[in-house]
Order: C-alpha cells, then structure tokens, then sequence
C-alpha cells in the first residue's frame, strides 16, 4: 500500500467520521442531516436588524438601545437554558461519546502516519525527530550521572592517598626525632 492512498484513505476515513458525528448531533436535536443553518437564522437577525437599523437612523436614545440589548441578552440566555437541558440528557452523553469514538478512531491512524511521514521528512533533511532527540538527551543524562560517580570515586581515592601520606608523613617525623 503506497502512502498517498494510505493517506486518501485517513482522510475519507475522517470525513466519514466527521459525518458520522455531524448526523449523530442533527439526530440527537431532532432535525434532518445537512440542515440550512442560514434559514433558520437569517429571519432572526432580519427581524432584528430592521428595528435597530430605524432605531440608529432616527438618532435613538441610549434607552432604545439598552433595550435592543436587553432583548439579545435575553435570546443568548434561552439559547444557553436550551443547550444546557440538551447537553445534561443521557441522549446527547451517547451520541457526544459516539463521535469521540469515531474521531479518535480517525485521527489516531492519521496522526501514526503524519508522525511516520515527518520523520522521514527530517532524516531525508539529516535533521534529529523527536524520538532520536529524546534518546539524545536521555543517553546524555546517564554519561552526566556517570560522571558524577567517577568523581566522587576519585576524590575519595584523592582524599584516602592524602590521609596516607600524612600518615606517613607522621611516622616519618616520629622516627627521626
């Protein structure tokens, strides 16, 4: 299997699953796949608009514009009440659940061959990945902590020579006296 149609394949694979999670979703609220969201909003914000659009032409008070805001705050809190009752069924739970599954099940390939692809990228330039630079820095820690133990070994072979030849040094001055 090539790599161009192991990655054809990862992404239809994602936007499958990208599909899967959007009917998942529009099921879960009760409306057909591949609803127009612009007809559904563009009334609202129609409605809306024209009323503001007066209000501004006819130099409105900052009462009439406290109230417009007011209005929308108020739309944004219903819209918010309503997600939040949705969010906490056991009905979206599932299918929020289902689309994870699948998107990690899409993605996880994705991101093996994108991680495969990028290494052989970097080697290909004579650049270290990741995993070579982990390895690096890990071989370089284990030298440090040799080191470390190679000086403490010889200060206590420098310290044990010092001791001794005061040692001798002492019984030298003892016996010529």
């Amino acid at each position: 299997m090539s790599t161009k149609s192991s990655s054809e394949d990862l992404l239809e694979q994602w936007k499958e699953s990208m599909q899967r999670g959007m009917d998942a979703w529009l099921t879960m609220i009760g409306q057909t796949p591949q609803p127009d969201i612009y007809k559904y909003w563009m009334p609202f914000f129609s409605q809306g608009m024209a009323p503001l659009s007066q209000m501004l032409s006819q130099d409105a008070s900052p009462d009439l514009l406290q109230i417009w805001k007011r209005i929308l705050d108020q739309g944004i809190e219903a819209w918010a009440k309503a997600l939040e009752k949705a969010m906490a069924t056991e009905t979206f739970a599932s299918a929020f659940g289902k689309y994870m599954d699948q998107y990690v099940s899409a993605v996880g390939p994705m991101q093996k061959e994108m991680k495969k692809a990028s290494e052989a990228y970097l080697r290909a330039l004579g650049l270290p990945s990741r995993t070579q630079i982990t390895e690096m820095t890990s071989q370089i820690s284990w030298v440090e902590t040799r080191i470390e133990e190679l000086e403490a070994k010889i200060e206590q072979v420098l310290a044990g020579v010092a001791s001794l030849q005061s040692a001798l040094e002492k019984g030298g001055t003892q016996g010529q006296r």
